[in-house]
C-alpha cells in the first residue's frame, strides 16, 4: 500500500504546503486519475471530485468550499479567486483520496489578526487517529486498511460514525495479537 501522507515542501508567505503538482504525482505514482468540478449550491461554490482508478469511476465527491482568499495581501480579484479555489481543490481531492499532509496551511487564509491570537485546541478527528494508528504501527493498521477496503469507502469521511469502534477495535486487537506473537 502506498503511502498516504505527503510531505510539505512548498514555501510561501511564511507557510509550507502540498501543492497540486505533488498529489498528481501521488496520484499517476499510484495509478490514479480525477476530475474535478465547482458545483453551485444553495448559492455557495463547492469542489466535487471524481477519481479513476483500475477504470472504475469512484464518486463523485462533494469536497471543500472555494472560499475568498487573500494569502500574502492579495488584492487581485482574480488572484482572490484563484487561491480559494486552488485551496479548495487541494483539500477536496486530498480529502476524497484519504490523503493527510505533515501539518495545515490553513492559517494563511486568515486576517493576520487572527493569525496571533492562540488557536482554540483543535479535537482530534477519526481520519487524525486512523493516521496516528498507521504512524504507531503500520502492520496493525492492516487490519484497519482491510475493513476500509472490504466495505468499499473511498475516503474517511466514507466511514460511519457507528462503525469507527468496530475499526479501533480491529487495531487494538491487531496490536495485541502482534505483541502476543512477538
Amino acid at each position: 500500500m502506498a503511502d498516504t501522507t505527503l510531505k510539505k515542501a512548498n514555501q510561501g508567505y511564511n507557510y509550507k504546503y502540498t501543492d497540486l503538482a505533488q498529489i498528481n504525482g501521488w496520484c499517476q505514482d499510484n495509478g490514479i486519475t480525477y476530475s474535478q468540478v465547482v458545483k453551485l449550491i444553495d448559492g455557495q461554490q463547492f469542489i466535487e471530485t471524481t477519481y479513476y482508478k483500475d477504470g472504475k469511476e469512484h464518486g463523485p465527491f462533494l469536497g471543500a468550499q472555494v472560499i475568498k482568499a487573500a494569502p500574502g495581501g492579495k488584492v487581485n480579484e482574480a488572484q482572490i479567486y484563484g487561491s480559494g479555489l486552488t485551496y479548495a481543490r487541494r483539500y477536496s481531492l486530498l480529502m476524497c483520496l484519504g490523503l493527510a499532509t505533515d501539518d495545515d496551511d490553513a492559517e494563511c487564509y486568515c486576517p493576520r489578526s487572527q493569525q496571533t491570537a492562540p488557536a482554540p485546541a483543535r479535537q482530534p478527528t477519526f481520519a487524525d487517529e486512523l493516521k496516528a494508528m498507521k504512524e504507531q504501527d503500520d502492520k496493525a493498521y492492516e487490519a484497519v486498511r482491510k475493513i476500509i477496503t472490504d466495505n468499499g469507502w473511498r475516503c474517511m469521511g466514507d466511514i460511519p460514525a457507528d462503525r469507527q469502534p468496530e475499526i479501533r477495535k480491529a487495531y487494538a486487537d491487531a496490536r495485541t495479537q502482534q505483541q502476543q506473537q512477538g
